[in-house]
């Protein structure tokens, strides 16, 4: 006797890289943003984006990005999760974010424990916590059953571009979005 598997969406299943990528205003070429305070930066407005906890949010974004990601379509929750060197980045949609969100859940406890017993948030058991929550996340994304593929099979990346914007004294100020579209994996 065989037993049918679930149900899951063709298209998405759980989590998705991300790269994000920079081109200056008027030029061709994009490069690809490797610095960890940029990175976080562009994560920060796609997850803002697709939570709705950005004060002007890009509708078109969230539009496309539903079309694609049948979870999120059905229970818009995304969070980020970074890899070890801190340039690979995830976005975990649906459900999953949920399970990722309990697996966060003794770090906090953790850190109020050590705050309440010596003031300080560090602590052994909070360190503790952190390490085994970056293992089980590693793990479950590693899962290529939880990965987004094509109708081909393909294993698909975010690709995401942004414009750096300047102010008066040519400082960067942040990074203004452009574009973002799926492609196949190297």
């Amino acid at each position: 006797m065989q037993i049918a598997a679930p149900n899951r969406s063709l298209n998405f299943n759980g989590y998705i890289p991300v790269r994000y990528y920079s081109r200056e205003k008027g030029e061709e070429t994009a490069f690809r943003i490797t610095s960890r305070e940029n990175i976080k930066k562009c994560q920060g407005y796609v997850v803002r984006n697709l939570n709705g906890t950005l004060k002007e949010q890009n509708k078109s974004f969230v539009d496309f990005y539903r079309a694609y990601d049948k979870d999120y379509g059905s229970y818009p929750t995304v969070r980020s999760h970074y890899g070890k060197n801190g340039c690979d980045v995830f976005l975990v949609t649906g459900y999953d974010a949920d399970r990722i969100g309990e697996m966060a859940k003794p770090i906090g406890i953790a850190k109020g424990d050590a705050k309440a017993k010596t003031g300080h948030a560090r602590s052994y058991e909070s360190r503790n916590a952190s390490r085994n929550f970056f293992s089980n996340v590693d793990s479950y994304l590693k899962n290529q059953c939880q990965r987004v593929r094509s109708k081909k099979g393909e294993k698909l990346v975010l690709n995401v571009l942004f414009e750096p914007v300047y102010n008066k004294k040519n400082e960067f100020k942040k990074f203004k979005f452009l574009n973002a579209k799926f492609t196949a994996e190297e």
